[in-house]
């Protein structure tokens, strides 16, 4: 019995031993496995490695949808949302870059909202750090405050600037005219350009020609061998097609200033020329397989609803009402004014011989316009206001912007009789949440009749000198100062030009003509 099992335990060590050496075999293949992929990460790009670039451009000053239409695109919060959307499937190799006008409207700053338009532009700069924009070209609208307010919004956001031929008056270069960034295991270059007729009028800064100062700045980054080469172009499409067909070594190309919506990659030659629509309604997603810079597939995003959320951007957008607000108050001590009376302003007025014209506009949309304003805290913003009132800013109308309601025995210290207004209207609602008539009918209607009872109320005691709150029958019809001594004077007619004063892009793009008759009163029975 002893024999038989020494020959049993022997059989066993055996066996453990030529199962222990196929087991370390096994774990001495498994180490080559792994010290070898480490080794090819750590050499270069992976061969199947794939790389994402979101684009933008001509967002003009734009921060969010100012939703006096359903289904408005755009948004600085959406982008927020968006980016992390998007990133959850991207690659790690990730880059947003910009092509300029970013940050104002126009190439100058309207008179009269010098201040408000550059708190928006801090706005922006503040919110394009949090989003991690990593590179843009400024064009020549983001030097509308000048230089030294542009280099002011770079250190605030934390963006690269770069373009290749700004330069001062002296002929040095305003910004790097390249930036190399590391993306894991892909090595990007990115450019920028800007057309020389377009900075003619932007004071202490001057242009080099697009193409030579591309050229050389191409060849000064050659020597680091990028992966991937891009240019943020303020060019316009048409320079963008020569580019690519003239010059060598760029593999894309993110356009702007032409405003071209390119659903699909304009091809020229290796260069894939992508734009997406301008004033944030948009954002570009192309993705690219390295290093053969295969195009993978190429997205234009509609920035609407569906991005709505509350993050970082929503709260930063709070603030900058508020701000904006207080901005507004702080310039009360602005001149009265413009000298004149050109409008009656004064809609209880016309109610007097008009009674029906009167009924049938104070039930439309139009005689309530103002309270979509407050109850955003926007009714302080002169990018807004305009449309939601008369006059403003216009001779005979109201320059300061929170006086759009004049009473009698105002004494101008400070206390503003709309706001006052407004609180009364507006007790009891939610503070801060959007009054959308189109998809929430009941609550505008509430404060609609609300609105209207106030304003019966203000006419007895203390009275209305002048009301500017909505949009007016004088909107369509024309100044009736001295009316009706002027009774035989010709009145205008509704006038479509009248109405695509407001109801155009990017606040009401979708506006049908045939709408005019939901806001034209009963003609007069003589």
């Amino acid at each position: 019995m002893e024999e038989s099992g020494s020959r049993k335990l022997g059989l066993n060590l055996r066996y453990n031993e030529k199962m222990s050496r196929k087991t370390y075999r096994w774990l001495i293949c498994q180490c080559a496995l792994f010290f070898s992929w480490h080794f090819l990460l750590a050499a270069g790009p992976d061969k199947t490695a794939s790389f994402r670039l979101f684009y933008s451009a001509n967002r003009e000053g734009e921060v969010e949808p100012c939703h006096c239409q359903g289904e408005q695109l755009g948004g600085l919060a959406r982008v927020q949302t968006f980016l992390q959307t998007e990133k959850k499937s991207a690659p790690d190799q990730v880059f947003w870059g910009d092509a300029g006008d970013m940050f104002f409207l126009l190439p100058t700053l309207p008179v009269g909202e010098e201040d408000s338009s550059r708190l928006r532009a801090e706005t922006i700069a503040r919110a394009l750090g949090k989003m991690g924009l990593e590179a843009m070209e400024p064009g020549e609208r983001d030097f509308a405050a000048g230089l030294p307010f542009l280099m002011k919004l770079q250190k605030l956001s934390g963006v690269n600037f770069i373009s290749a031929n700004l330069t001062n008056d002296q002929g040095h270069l305003l910004f790097e005219p390249f930036h190399l960034f590391t993306k894991r295991t892909v090595k990007l270059a990115v450019f920028g350009v800007v057309e020389e007729s377009q900075f003619q009028k932007v004071p202490g800064v001057k242009v080099l020609p697009a193409r030579p100062a591309l050229e050389k700045a191409l060849s000064e980054v050659q020597a680091q061998k990028p992966d991937l080469v891009v240019v943020l172009s303020h060019l316009g499409l048409d320079k963008d097609r020569e580019l690519a067909q003239q010059l060598a070594g760029v593999d894309v190309i993110v356009g702007s200033h032409s405003s071209d919506i390119l659903d699909q990659p304009v091809q020229v030659k290796e260069v894939s020329i992508v734009q997406a629509q301008s004033q944030g309604r948009q954002m570009g997603i192309l993705d690219l397989k390295l290093p053969g810079k295969q195009r993978i597939a190429h997205r234009l995003i509609n920035l609407g609803e569906s991005f709505d959320a509350k993050n970082a951007i929503t709260d930063l957008m709070k603030t900058y009402r508020e701000s904006l607000r207080q901005l507004a108050k702080r310039g009360t001590a602005e001149k009265k004014e413009p000298a004149g009376k050109s409008w009656v302003a004064h809609p209880e007025n016309c109610r007097t011989c008009h009674r029906a014209q009167y009924d049938f506009w104070a039930g439309t949309k139009h005689a309530a316009a103002y309270l979509t304003l407050y109850a955003k805290n926007q009714h302080f913003d002169p990018a807004c206001i305009s449309c939601h009132s008369l006059g403003f800013k216009r001779p005979g109308g109201f320059l300061r912007i929170t006086a759009p309601l004049e009473l009698k025995g105002e004494t101008g210290d400070g206390d503003f009789p709309v706001e006052h207004l407004m609180k009364t209207i507006f007790a009891g609602e939610p503070e801060g949440k959007p009054l959308n008539s189109r998809s929430d009918p009941a609550r505008f209607a509430k404060l609609h009749v609300r609105f209207l009872s106030e304003m019966s109320q203000l006419e007895k005691t203390p009275g209305i000198n002048h009301n500017f709150l909505g949009v007016q029958c004088e909107h369509c019809h024309g100044s009736r100062i001295g009316h009706p001594g002027n009774a035989k004077a010709e009145i205008s007619r509704v006038n479509l030009d009248t109405c695509r004063t407001c109801h155009r892009a990017p606040n009401a793009p979708e506006f049908d003509p045939k709408w005019k008759v939901r806001v034209a009163c009963p003609l007069m029975k003589h």
